[in-house]
């Protein structure tokens, strides 16, 4: 069994008496799409932007994207959830209820349009604000292997916010345990 379920790998406590020491860290980002070349700078010159923080009580990290769109995070105001909250009978039990704040969208807005208001000024808003739970052990490692005392159980999480970068390795790792657990 794999257990690679983000922050929601804390039900391992409920299921399996395991300790996992980890959070979440619930964020709102933000995505500008580029609906007709309004971001054609953007796609021609797709260079990363990382800001310290502001007065909004925000550092920015804008990262554009090849086809011009634009993925902004970094906004601030995370809210850090014990594990209690991500089970069952907690209120961030499932993606439904992990939902963006508005007051943070509107200060990120805010300092994007004070960094560059060619482009994100005039009002223009955001085609999507989401949100998002990142798994952070209190280590600040990912949690990967097999348990100990378990056999047969392994867990892949707590990549914080380079899970995705961190995929392919995890997989393999996992993979490599899986066929030669002596490795």
């Amino acid at each position: 069994l794999i257990v690679a379920m983000g922050t929601w790998s804390v039900q391992l406590e409920s299921w399996f008496g395991l300790s996992i020491p980890m959070e979440g860290i619930q964020s709102t980002s933000l995505v500008f799409y580029n609906t007709d070349g309004q971001n054609k700078a953007i796609a021609e010159n797709p260079y990363a932007l990382f800001c310290g923080e502001d007065k909004n009580g925000c550092h920015l990290e804008v990262y554009p994207r090849s086809n011009g769109d634009v993925y902004v995070c970094g906004i601030g105001g995370s809210e850090h959830l014990q594990p209690p909250r991500l089970l069952p009978t907690g209120d961030r039990h499932s993606a439904s209820q992990v939902l963006p704040s508005a007051s943070r969208a509107a200060k990120a807005l805010n300092s994007l349009a004070s960094i560059s208001p060619s482009i994100f000024g005039n009002n223009r808003q955001p085609d999507v604000v989401q949100s998002c739970i990142r798994p952070c052990a209190v280590d600040a490692l990912p949690m990967l292997g097999p348990v100990d005392h378990i056999p047969g159980l392994y867990v892949a999480t707590a990549h914080n916010c380079w899970g995705i970068l961190w995929a392919p390795i995890t997989g393999k790792i996992i993979a490599d345990l899986l066929i030669d657990p002596k490795q």
